[in-house]
């Protein structure tokens, strides 16, 4: 018995493991997959849906040659219409010479669509507008392979705003008030600094020039990095698949399951779909051989065709709430260039009250801090909050105190002065100017050290005269609030 096939967007990502060569011998034509994703994409073209798109990425393609290719259509048979575009198109460069076809080398050079690895989308009507814009991949372009992006997905977020807010925040300036255009843009932004890190320790630590800084880039792009950061803050419903320009690719599903996904894997391809029937009519395959794609998890599938499924999303605890990256990186950017602060980072001691899972404290021992010491007491994040500072590894230089912030001797035990105090109280705790008066008391920060306050910014709190207010920044719903004591 298979799934039923629903009337939703559906998407197909393949990964050819084998060069173009292998599926010429095996299987006749260097368009193995082409075919493969034309059929896929057939399959799912339920009744209802009024666009479709195909995108396809070249490996390994010299500079001044085409790598990219991307059709979409809304026409009323869009498949057939994207179908009938490349065949019209490889017709007119085959010129009469069928011989070309045989010949690989030449197939990959001149053809669209001969590529290694391929994004499909259909599109349902219900889910937005009906015009060409609005039909997935969408394509983030970039003359540096490693940044180009390609993105379609199954989905339907339900904090849109709330996530063009975040975007703003950092100075960007989104086109439309649309969910994909607003995904892509952040894992746009994380996987630009995927890239930025790696050219800084390319300058760092090799001596490379700058073609070979480029190829080191590719190479190593961390994609489980760039997601996991790109989808903490999304809340909804998605199978997301995108392809990175090098020849990564990747599908995400939602932690909870809301949306369907499903994969196989063996060595010739990896592929998956938002329908198991999908897969098995293509490759002839078992029901049982076709997996469900867990909920939170990440398929990525690099380069070099090593493919790899890893949970990267918890379901959202509603007790909780962990300091998105964007907010998190703006704050890091004031402490570090604002001329308002004296905090060298590196021989900073921090203290990260409310840890949760432990988002603030975890990004200062990343940047090198000389200590973190997290004060949590709720036994549902703290099991997370260990983990998180497990996969750290190398870095020892934290404590954590399992205990309620408001004991009366908690402050009394610790032995240091803090640069800097993080401050991420629940919304509804109304015990702020309690702590602070605590915190004063105790004579906890240095006398340069700052206090960050992470408030609802819809929130009004009193504050001891004894602190003042030394910047305040709105991101989204948080407001951040640097405070010192008054001198």
């Amino acid at each position: 018995m298979s799934d039923a096939i629903q009337h939703e967007c559906g998407i197909a990502l393949l990964r050819l493991r084998k060069p173009l060569d292998y599926y010429q011998k095996k299987y006749g034509s260097a368009l193995y997959g082409l075919d493969k994703m034309i059929l896929m994409m057939e399959k799912q073209h339920n009744r209802g849906q009024d666009g479709a798109g195909l995108a396809g990425i070249k490996l390994d393609m010299p500079p001044g040659q085409r790598y990219i290719s991307r059709y979409r259509s809304i026409e009323n048979n869009p498949m057939q219409d994207i179908y009938n575009r490349i065949q019209k198109r490889v017709q007119e460069l085959i010129k009469g010479k069928i011989e070309n076809i045989k010949d690989v080398t030449w197939v990959k050079k001149n053809l669209p669509f001969a590529c290694e690895a391929y994004l499909g989308h259909l599109r349902y009507g219900t889910f937005g507008s009906n015009s060409i814009e609005s039909c997935h991949p969408f394509l983030r372009q970039s003359n540096w392979m490693s940044r180009n992006l390609i993105l379609a997905g199954n989905f339907n977020m339900t904090n849109t705003s709330e996530l063009i807010e975040e975007l703003i925040s950092i100075g960007q300036h989104p086109k439309e008030q649309a969910d994909t255009v607003t995904v892509m843009e952040k894992i746009g932004h994380f996987l630009d600094q995927e890239n930025d890190r790696l050219k800084s320790e390319s300058e760092k630590n090799l001596n490379l020039n700058k073609v070979q800084k480029s190829n080191f880039q590719i190479d190593n792009i961390d994609l489980q990095r760039v997601m996991k950061k790109a989808s903490k803050g999304w809340d909804g419903g998605y199978a997301m698949g995108g392809m990175v320009g090098q020849g990564d690719s990747f599908l995400i599903r939602d932690p909870n399951g809301i949306r369907p996904a499903y994969y196989y894997f063996d060595e010739e391809i990896a592929v998956v779909a938002s329908e198991r029937p999908v897969i098995q009519t293509a490759f002839d395959l078992k029901f049982d051989q076709v997996k469900e794609v867990p909920p939170g998890h990440m398929i990525w599938i690099r380069r070099n065709g090593e493919v790899s499924i890893k949970k990267i999303l918890e379901p959202k605890d509603i007790k909780t709430r962990p300091l998105k990256d964007l907010t998190k990186e703006s704050i890091f950017n004031i402490i570090i260039h604002s001329k308002k602060f004296k905090i060298n980072l590196e021989n900073s001691i921090i203290l990260d009250l409310f840890s949760g899972v432990g988002s603030f404290g975890i990004e200062c021992l990343s940047r090198g801090v000389k200590k973190v010491i997290f004060i949590e007491n709720y036994q549902g994040v703290i099991s997370i909050l260990k983990k998180n500072l497990f996969d750290l590894k190398t870095i020892k230089n934290y404590e954590i105190i399992e205990k309620n912030i408001y004991n009366e001797n908690i402050f009394l035990k610790l032995n240091n002065k803090f640069d800097i105090i993080f401050l991420d109280l629940p919304y509804k705790d109304k015990n702020l100017e309690n702590l602070l008066n605590k915190i004063k008391d105790q004579n906890l920060l240095d006398k340069n050290g700052i206090i960050v306050l992470h408030r609802h910014k819809n929130e009004t709190d009193s504050l001891p005269p004894s602190f003042h207010i030394i910047e305040q920044k709105v991101y989204g719903i948080s407001k951040i609030i640097f405070l010192s004591y008054l001198n």
